[in-house]
């Protein structure tokens, strides 16, 4: 609707204005198209009064467009204006806003240009280049926005931040770190500033300034729970595995109700071979979060480890419960039922664990040495390790699965070699070992059978 202002007489709009307006909705398109362009090489020329006045006209009536939610009419008024007064900094920042607010984003980028080519050091514009240009995923022509940015004028405390994102997406970590130190001194202490050098210095592998880094970052916020979990990850990408236990505990101490701080401390806990802190642990993860299928796979594991057969089936039933699109569970029900020798179920976990991932190794060996350990179906279990083969050659487990298999098919030469090359990456397996036992007493070779059987017992005694 026009407007009308009753304090002066209505002026009409110029017929040349209203042919200007058809033009650029020819040659500019409707705003939501997706087809928008935008004439980078118009002549501009000082603009007078009265197409100021006309600027000013289709600037304000573009504003009250846009406030009513009718974005096509507000960026043809805004065109208007633009062409009216192509010197304007408001009108073109004006335009390109629209054109973000229907999702056109090179055409927000393309009007800016234009403004930003009859002002070159304005700092506005630099600005919203480079914000547009770090939403199209331009990094490195937001970076360079930025840097013209501060040429003219201090980052603020935002700018400066967004800088040093975007150097360090861009491999600039000097660049970066440099920035970042600027920022300390400028702006003062920031736990986000701290966690990037720090991360900066993880990819360049300087551990110790990392290290300084993330202490300086516990320092600023010790009850920061977040920074505990920082740091907790820092030490164990370090493999300080009892260090890390700390802070992710202190994590979950100042907030219990974030699972992955949970997740984490139970994972380092579980590394530092603690069975008995890490029981209690998982058992309060469950109290808490009773529906994380994770937590109840964990403890199916620890619950192996103990032989508690019972136990463990119970919990890797009731992950597939919560979460039946996982291989995890299914292998360790497979894996349970095999130990307790209830073949039938043991068949079942691992084809409910093949539909899931047909061509899982790890499930195709598992279930081949399942059919193995029975001595039935072996020529189909063949097939099945020899996929995993296939994926994983270099897996020794899968070569003594199939060591086995050749053992129960009579084919005792081929059986040794596969144990064998099973053995120079495994060479503490008391199960391979008896295996090759058995393979040498096929093969007539007591000796070498008696040897293996002791080396099997010996092994056994040390676990």
């Amino acid at each position: 609707m026009e407007r009308i202002d009753l304090s002066e007489p209505v002026r009409p709009i110029p017929i040349n204005l209203i042919f200007v307006g058809l033009l650029l909705m020819i040659t500019i398109g409707c705003a939501t198209t997706g087809k928008l362009k935008v004439n980078k090489s118009f002549p501009v020329a000082q603009p007078d009064s009265t197409s100021k006045a006309a600027a000013l006209d289709h600037y304000l009536a573009g504003t009250i467009a846009e406030e009513a939610g009718d974005l096509g009419e507000a960026a043809l008024e805004y065109q208007l204006a633009m062409y009216c007064d192509p010197t304007s900094i408001e009108i073109p920042q004006a335009l390109s806003r629209t054109y973000l607010q229907l999702g056109e984003r090179i055409p927000a980028l393309r009007v800016l240009e234009v403004a930003l080519a009859q002002n070159p050091d304005d700092p506005e514009l630099l600005s919203a280049l480079g914000e547009i240009s770090l939403r199209l995923g331009d990094i490195d022509g937001s970076t360079d926005y930025f840097k013209r940015l501060s040429g003219i004028k201090p980052l603020n405390r935002e700018e400066t931040l967004r800088q040093i994102m975007m150097l360090e997406r861009s491999g600039k970590d000097k660049e970066a770190l440099d920035l970042s130190k600027d920022y300390l001194r400028l702006f003062g202490p920031d736990p986000f500033i701290y966690e990037r050098i720090g991360v900066i210095h993880i990819g360049k592998k300087d551990f110790e300034s990392a290290d300084t880094a993330f202490r300086a970052l516990l320092d600023l916020d010790p009850n920061n729970h977040r920074i505990q979990f920082v740091v907790g990850g820092f030490c164990v990408a370090r493999e300080n595995f009892a260090e890390a236990e700390v802070h992710f505990k202190r994590a979950v101490e100042i907030e219990p109700a974030e699972v992955r701080y949970w997740a984490n401390l139970i994972m380092v806990v579980g590394r530092e071979g603690k069975a008995d802190t890490l029981s209690i642990l998982l058992n309060d993860a469950i109290r808490l979060f009773p529906e994380v299928a994770q937590f109840y796979d964990s403890r199916a594991g620890l619950r192996q480890e103990n032989s508690d057969w019972n136990g463990a089936i119970a919990d890797a039933e009731k992950s597939a419960a919560l979460d039946s699109t996982r291989l995890t569970p299914y292998l360790a029900i497979g894996y349970i039922y095999h130990q307790t020798k209830d073949w039938a179920k043991s068949e079942d976990a691992y084809l409910q664990a093949l539909k899931i991932a047909p061509e899982s190794p790890v499930v195709l060996n598992n279930f081949a040495y399942m059919l193995s350990v029975q001595g039935v179906r072996l020529e189909e279990a063949l097939e099945y390790v020899d996929k995993a083969l296939e994926k994983s050659p270099e897996t020794s487990s899968y070569h003594d699965t199939r060591g086995w298999i050749l053992y129960g098919l009579n084919r005792h030469e081929e059986a040794l070699k596969e144990i064998e090359i099973s053995l120079k990456d495994d060479s503490d397996n008391a199960e391979v070992f008896e295996h090759l036992s058995a393979v040498y007493k096929a093969l007539g070779r007591s000796d070498d059978a008696e040897k293996a059987t002791k080396r099997a017992e010996e092994l056994k005694a040390k676990e």
